[in-house]
């Protein structure tokens, strides 16, 4: 039973919506030895078909996500005291720092929550961890690349990402296809690349 509960609490979390008594019917014709329902060509028609089903769910909710995505950048760009850097991110300084600003080569220590802008949902956060995270500009989201020059060390900011320049269409672990995503941190230091 824990077995089954298990596979489907992973097809619901994948949003995959099955005939749960076929399933179970041929998990126990396959169990007892019992010739299948389907013929091998029946299957991977089936399979086919459940594939393309989910490809196609996949690529409107991507659409959508970019609708509401943009959406949500173009009402912030309007928000008093937000910025533009370049490539569509925005910034806004909550508190200015009094130290330099990184170069395109630094790695930047960084603490920030994360909010992906879909759902309004936090995915992650180095302040839960406790632990500020060292961020290499040059391998990072190109959103840092683009925002992170412009803040000066000690800064507390917010940096909105369009989904092109965070997770764009693969999303990641909490953050849905097509977000615009959201940091909120502060700038602790800046390491220079030596040369």
């Amino acid at each position: 039973y824990a077995l089954g509960a298990q596979f489907a609490n992973n097809l619901k979390a994948q949003n995959i919506k099955i005939d749960g008594a076929a399933a179970g019917r041929a998990m126990q014709d396959v169990m007892d030895g019992k010739t299948p329902a389907l013929n091998p060509e029946e299957m991977q028609a089936a399979m086919r078909k459940l594939n393309e089903s989910r490809q196609n769910q996949a690529s409107k909710n991507a659409s959508e996500n970019n609708t509401k995505s943009m959406a949500f950048l173009d009402k912030n760009s309007k928000v008093d005291g937000v910025k533009m850097a370049g490539n569509g991110v925005q910034f806004k300084i909550l508190k200015e720092g009094k130290g330099p600003q990184p170069k395109a080569d630094d790695t930047v220590v960084i603490h920030y929550l994360g909010i992906e802008r879909v759902n309004n949902g936090e995915f992650i956060s180095t302040y839960r961890q406790n632990k500020p995270e060292e961020v290499a500009l040059s391998e990072g989201l190109p959103g840092w690349r683009e925002a992170l020059p412009m803040i000066k060390k000690g800064s507390q900011f917010q940096i909105f990402m369009p989904p092109q320049m965070a997770y764009a269409e693969r999303g990641a672990t909490g953050v849905p296809p097509n977000a615009a995503v959201e940091f909120t941190g502060e700038l602790i230091d800046i390491k220079t690349k030596k040369k």
